[in-house]
């Protein structure tokens, strides 16, 4: 099931400055997801993500620019807007180097196949390019191992090579946390994993936004991130 990972760090702040009521609210539960908080009332130097036309920002301020152009750059997204774009730009102010692929909080039993034996292990983070799990002992980088595990009644079996292995913080279950990146993904199941994210995220920001307003803030999101044929959404 997801997991919810807020609190697991302290938080970045962001500001969102858009006329629209409903992609007002679209963005802040997308941020929350992404693990920032949204604070309309911060100041001094806080990123602010806004609508071109509809913000003043102070000379330093830095600023995510969505727009209707169809001409985009570093700090300014077109609408439709792809998550992806948000996302990575996002990092860009946040994290070096920034992330480039989309995750999803998790807690979900798998079994990890490494060194000649089968290991439990919880899967705590997804992505469509790797995971991260709580593995009972510390791995060595580049180790290889084989994970099984099932989402939406599809079971994955998934081979990857280790990225780290650290112990896990004192206020999570004993373990390491230990980061893997996935091998030999074929591309529609790529496509199914970050299909199962995204939907993911909108099932719960639908759920929380209420229907009208998610009819409303969905014409702003690139179709294709609605229509993404992958199934049954991750259920919270």
């Amino acid at each position: 099931m997801l997991a919810d990972r807020t609190t697991d760090r302290p938080r970045k702040k962001v500001r969102i400055e858009v006329p629209d009521g409903s992609l007002r609210l679209m963005l802040g539960h997308l941020l929350e997801e992404w693990g920032y908080l949204v604070d309309q009332d911060a100041e001094d130097g806080v990123v602010v993500v806004a609508y071109e036309g509809h913000y003043t920002p102070d000379r330093f301020q830095p600023v995510i620019w969505l727009s209707d152009s169809h001409y985009s750059g570093l700090d300014r997204l077109s609408l439709p807007l792809r998550i992806e774009s948000l996302y990575t730009t996002l990092e860009r102010k946040f994290h070096q180097p920034p992330r480039r692929h989309l995750r999803i909080g998790l807690d979900v039993p798998a079994v990890a196949h490494c060194r000649g034996q089968d290991w439990p292990v919880r899967l705590t983070c997804l992505s469509d390019r790797g995971c991260r799990m709580l593995f009972p002992r510390e791995l060595a980088r580049d180790e290889a191992v084989r994970l099984s595990f099932s989402l939406n009644e599809c079971t994955f079996d998934m081979e990857g090579l280790v990225l780290y292995s650290f112990p896990a913080r004192p206020d999570r279950e004993g373990g390491y946390g230990t980061g893997l990146l996935f091998l030999h993904l074929e591309r529609e199941l790529n496509r199914q994993l970050r299909g199962l994210i995204v939907n993911g995220y909108f099932d719960r920001i639908r759920s929380r936004c209420g229907e009208e307003a998610w009819r409303q803030a969905r014409s702003f999101l690139f179709a294709d991130d609605l229509d993404t044929r992958s199934g049954r959404c991750l259920q919270a």
